[in-house]
């Protein structure tokens, strides 16, 4: 079995739950050599948990027992543990087991219900790890899909190879030439011939926004150009794509490592995160007199299960055990021994997601008026008289 990295098609994918039992570890980051020597144990103990939990509901001790056999496999394959990074997330449902490597899993945990459990993949800016990264240089176009420990290249198809290449051009003639430096890269030549340079480059990065257009269609992930800094803003003019990132991984991608590759461009993503959570706190407190806010947990529960919440805020750490009807919209608060019971945060934050909309868990501080959680509507509920 292999961890594969997190990204929005894995959650996607743990949203899609259909009818049956969904059990949900988290093994937080630890020290080196730690998941090799902890990682095991912590998952027999979840076993064992998620065992006596099915027979106190009622399951037959033979189905329990096929449910988790892939989790007490996983304990004893030791090639697993010696591969794995900092943390892990594994879930496991009747159609088998699942490993995601996590980077901020806030605690060891696990949990039995009816769908998985989400928010601790939300902590820490996690599910903004994917994305798309388009390197430019004179010499080489190359197109990848990372996060935040891999970076893959993909073919395109239409993707031009280089500049001379698809310009035709002669770069001993050319008025102006690019000069490469260490640090990046400038024009030189007279005014005209910048100028005539500069529409060059457009129409080459119409080419490459051309091939990027088809391959992209209907994908969502932010898009990070990698180059030097004067080739940006000229790319940035012509790009159709409507998710490409304000910053870029500055520097030649043809004289850069793909480690180096890599760890650029995450560094361009890190304030992504940050900026849209302005962005909704922004929008939260313009809306706040419209009645497109909440700051009630049943509340919430009930407007995420319609479909209503565009955006969810949660505190860190924030947890609530209990159950919620969302036939008759009614909340009772239980603790984590009740075998039917779930953490309503988390639930609040799976209805979002499940229904399209955005979850940003933040330090409680930063939470709307002082609150643990606020959803903001995507439209007033109707006033009853």
């Amino acid at each position: 079995m292999k961890a594969e990295p997190f990204d929005h098609e894995a959650l996607a994918s743990l949203l899609k739950t259909p009818a049956g039992d969904y059990a949900s570890i988290y093994l937080a980051p630890g020290v080196p050599g730690d998941a090799l020597l902890q990682g095991p144990i912590y998952v027999k103990n979840a076993a064992t948990g998620i065992e006596t939990r099915l027979v106190d509901r009622g399951s037959r001790s033979t189905e329990v027992r096929d449910f988790v056999a892939p989790l007490r496999a996983l304990a004893e394959d030791n090639p697993f543990w010696k591969a794995q990074g900092p943390g892990l997330g594994l879930f496991l449902s009747e159609r088998g087991l699942h490993a995601l490597r996590l980077h901020t899993a806030p605690a060891n945990n696990w949990w039995l219900g009816d769908r998985y459990r989400v928010l601790p993949l939300l902590t820490g800016g996690e599910a903004q790890s994917a994305y798309f990264l388009l390197g430019v240089s004179a010499n080489e176009v190359t197109f990848y899909r990372g996060s935040n420990d891999e970076l893959h290249r993909v073919p395109v198809d239409g993707l031009p190879h280089n500049l001379t290449e698809t310009l035709q051009l002669d770069q001993k003639t050319a008025l102006v030439q690019v000069m490469n430096t260490p640090v990046g890269a400038t024009f030189h030549g007279q005014g005209a011939a910048v100028d005539h340079r500069k529409d060059e480059l457009r129409e080459y990065f119409r080419r490459i926004d051309r091939a990027l257009h088809s391959h992209l269609a209907g994908a969502s992930l932010p898009l990070v150009f990698a180059g030097v800094d004067y080739l940006f803003p000229i790319f940035r003019e012509v790009c159709t794509y409507p998710h490409l990132i304000d910053r870029c991984a500055a520097g030649n991608p043809e004289r850069s490592g793909m480690e180096v590759l890599r760890r650029r461009t995450v560094e361009a993503l890190g304030p992504l995160g940050r900026q849209t959570f302005e962005r909704d706190l922004t929008r939260y407190e313009d809306a706040a007199g419209a009645r497109r806010t909440t700051e009630f947990l049943s509340a919430v529960l009930s407007d995420a299960h319609r479909g209503v919440v565009d955006v969810l805020i949660a505190a860190e750490g924030g947890t609530i055990w209990g159950r919620f009807d969302p036939t008759a919209e009614t909340m009772a608060i239980t603790n984590w021994e009740d075998p039917i019971g779930c953490d309503l945060y988390d639930l609040a934050a799976f209805q979002t997601l499940l229904h399209g909309g955005r979850v940003h868990v933040v330090p409680a501080t930063e939470v709307p008026h002082g609150g643990t959680i606020a959803a903001l509507l995507r439209y007033a509920p109707p006033v009853t008289v």
